[in-house]
This record gives C-alpha cells, sequence and structure tokens, in this order.
C-alpha cells in the first residue's frame, strides 16, 4: 500500500496554550493530510490495517529553496540530493504518522520498522510505503 500526499512536508508542532485551554495549531494540515489519505484508500480499494505488524517507508521530498544559486538549483533537480536543514526528520515521521491514525490503521503502536529520508525535489510532496509482515 503506498500514498502521496502533495505539498510541503509538514513537521509536528506542539500543542498551544490559548485562553480556553491546550489547542492543536496545526488541525488544518492535518484534516488536508487526511484528505488526501482517505482518498487514495477510497479510489485504490484499501482496507484499515488492524493489529497487525507494518513496515513503513517514509520519503520526504523537500522544496528547493528560492536563495540557492542557479547551479546549485540544477544540480540539486539533476539527481537527488540530502536536506539536512529543519524540519527535523523524526517531527516529520510523527506528523505523518499521527495523520494515518485512525485511517490507515487503529493506532501507530502496531509499526515495528520505519525507515524516512529527506531529499530536495522540484515538486515537494511526501510518499508513504506501508507492507504487513
Amino acid at each position: 500500500m503506498h500514498f502521496s500526499i502533495p505539498g510541503i512536508p509538514h513537521s509536528q508542532k506542539r500543542a498551544r496554550k490559548g485562553k480556553y485551554g491546550f489547542y492543536n495549531p496545526q488541525s488544518r494540515e492535518k484534516k488536508q493530510v487526511q484528505y488526501y489519505l482517505l482518498a487514495q484508500m477510497n479510489e485504490n480499494g484499501f482496507k484499515m490495517l488492524c493489529n497487525d505488524p507494518i513496515k513503513v517507508k517514509v520519503t520526504f521530498h523537500m522544496p528547493i529553496p528560492k536563495s540557492f544559486s542557479k547551479s546549485l538549483k540544477n544540480k540539486l533537480r539533476e539527481s537527488p540530493h540530502p536536506h539536512i536543514v529543519k524540519p527535523d526528520i523524526d517531527n516529520l515521521i510523527k506528523f505523518i504518522l499521527d495523520c494515518m491514525t485512525g485511517i490507515v490503521y487503529q493506532d501507530d503502536n502496531c509499526i515495528y520498522r520505519i525507515s524516512s529520508s529527506k531529499t530536495y525535489s522540484q515538486n515537494p510532496s511526501t510518499k508513504v510505503f506501508l507492507s504487513k509482515l
């Protein structure tokens, strides 16, 4: 099973305290990602994974900054190059796994292995590959 979420990958942010208690500052982003997940599950006939050990591979395609020189931009377009600046990869993983909870699987405690990478790309997106044991 695989998913592709277009747009710049988001990292998990901390809950904020407001006038009426704590709130999630990313509720809009999470709903948008969950919409893409649900649409792809319905389109491809995927069913929710229940109580099966799951292996997850996530690739984050980060945007190429406009401040980079033309030659560097061309170099990054030609071949994948590691993205080693913020956002941190663990926060990116937390966000995407949190979005998939309740849609793709019941709880993220069924995940037994995660592999991930961040690269520069002309088309920012998040690619998720899931496989059962």
